[in-house]
């Protein structure tokens, strides 16, 4: 089912494409539509201003990151018994956790940290400080979740024939999960 595969593709090529194109359109509201705080008659007619924009950028990349996880479960699927001995569970947990974290950590913690004084960070910069603190404790998660998901001996033991998987391998993975 070379259709399933080419879906699957898309689920993860749109992700690599709207996170880069998502973060530069914001970039560009943020030095050309004005400041909520600017006179009305500076908004324009569709009265939209920088902070809108980014929480409708913010929204339409959460949205391309959940379509590209479930590209990657389905590929997860359609590919884990052709590479089950290969420990695919523990590598796909590793990465795919530290993703998750990081798509709901952010509004947690904007909740967590609204009305907080004791601090000279205010508002979003309080909440991408923490955020990228909780991030950096993360990669170390992921970092050791890694090195328990590749160990050197699995490597050591693969030999140049079986390092890939071929499209006809996960074809017939598809064949044999077809309610992906």
């Amino acid at each position: 089912r070379f259709r399933d595969l080419r879906l699957i593709e898309l689920a993860l090529v749109q992700y690599v494409f709207a996170v880069p194109v998502l973060s530069i359109l914001k970039l560009w509201a943020l030095l050309a539509l004005p400041d909520p705080d600017d006179a009305p008659e500076f908004l324009g007619p569709l009265k939209i201003t920088a902070a809108d924009f980014n929480q409708v950028a913010m929204l339409l990349s959460k949205l391309s990151s959940l379509v590209a996880l479930q590209g990657l479960f389905a590929m997860y699927k359609a590919s884990h018994d052709a590479l089950s001995k290969w420990s695919t569970t523990m590598k796909f947990v590793a990465i795919k956790l530290v993703i998750l974290l990081d798509m709901i950590q952010v509004p947690i913690l904007g909740m967590v940290s609204s009305g907080r004084e004791e601090c000279d960070l205010q508002g979003e910069a309080l909440v991408q400080f923490w955020a990228m603190f909780l991030l950096a404790l993360e990669s170390v998660l992921m970092a050791v979740l890694l090195g328990m998901a590749y160990p050197v001996q699995e490597l050591m033991e693969a030999s140049s024939e079986n390092r890939g998987i071929s499209v006809m391998d996960l074809q017939h993975a598809m064949v044999k999960a077809p309610h992906l």
